[in-house]
This record gives structure tokens, sequence and C-alpha cells, in this order.
């Protein structure tokens, strides 16, 4: 095999081996969610929550995963909806996005939108400013 069938093929096994580590991460974070929805209802709440990240296993294992937890509240209302319950899926799903530091493009990508709302503001201000001027005219 030439050199470029060979890299192809490091390439193809690591990105099966990076899926394959997903999935495992997937199936422990279900495990956990399991472990903490002690009113067994499918749901997590936040007192849930805070009572298995009371555990200093749970907040180990969640460190050895790359999961940087300092303010639980705040942590879970980033997994939860608007109605305040956090489902397997939210969970799981939440916590693989939020797994391990923020890079250099997602810090980019919400800059670009802060910057983008920022001058749809400006621009709704001026609007409002124009319309009392006129209105007190």
């Amino acid at each position: 095999r030439d050199t470029r069938g060979v890299a192809a093929g490091d390439a193809e096994a690591a990105v099966q081996e990076k899926m394959k580590q997903r999935k495992r991460y997937a199936t422990q974070l279900l495990e956990f969610f399991h472990a903490a929805d002690t009113s067994n209802d499918g749901f997590l709440v936040l007192s849930e929550f805070q009572e298995i990240l009371a555990c200093e296993k749970v907040k180990t294992w969640l460190s050895i995963m790359e999961i940087d937890v300092l303010e639980t509240t705040e942590f879970f209302e980033m997994l939860a909806e608007e109605d305040g319950l956090v489902s397997p899926d939210e969970f799981v799903s939440g916590i693989l996005k939020l797994k391990g530091g923020a890079r250099s493009q997602d810090v980019m990508a919400l800059l670009r939108c802060n910057n983008k709302m920022s001058k749809e503001l400006e621009h709704v201000l001026r609007t409002c400013e124009d319309i009392s001027d006129k209105c007190s005219s």
C-alpha cells in the first residue's frame, strides 16, 4: 500500500475509535442519569442533580470525563429546557457538548453572533429614538 492509503486507513480507524468512545461516554452518562433520577420519573430536577453531584466519587468521575461542574445550578440550567426538567436525551447530548474546554471555533462563532446581535440592537435603538423624536415634535 502506498503512503496515502495507509494514512487514509489510519484516519478511518481514528474516526471509528472516536465514535466508539463517544458511544461509551453516552452509555455511561445514561447510567449516571438513571442513578441520579431518584424519583424514577424519567427526568432530573435540580434537587436530584445537586444531590448526586454532592458525592465526591461522582465529581471525580465527571472530572475524568473532562466535565467541569463548578456551579451546579448554572450547569443544570444549561441542560434543562424552560420546564426545569432534564430528559435523558437532553442530559446525554448536553453533557457531550459541554465535555472539555471551549474550542477556538466555538468562541469565534459566539463572538460573531454577539457582534451581529449588537448591530441589530443598535439599529432597533436608533429606530426607537427616531420614533420618540417624531412623537415629541
